[in-house]
């Protein structure tokens, strides 16, 4: 991960985050692990809901949060 930090004007700044995708895709194993948990959905006992199963229904982005 890199950051760059580049001031703008007095008191605002600009950073740049770079993640690589490999640790990318890890935080998203340790954000699914968590959440699953708590997920419920026909046909599958609380918390064992596959994970392309939890992407189509709640897509993604309810990872990053």
């Amino acid at each position: 991960m890199t950051v760059k930090y580049e001031k703008i004007e007095e008191n605002k700044v600009k950073l740049t985050i770079t993640v690589e995708a490999e640790e990318f895709n890890k935080a998203l194993d340790v954000a699914f692990e968590k959440v699953v948990k708590d997920v419920s959905l026909p046909g599958f006992r609380k918390g064992k809901v596959p994970r392309y199963i939890f992407e189509r229904r709640f897509g993604e982005a309810a990872l990053y949060e």
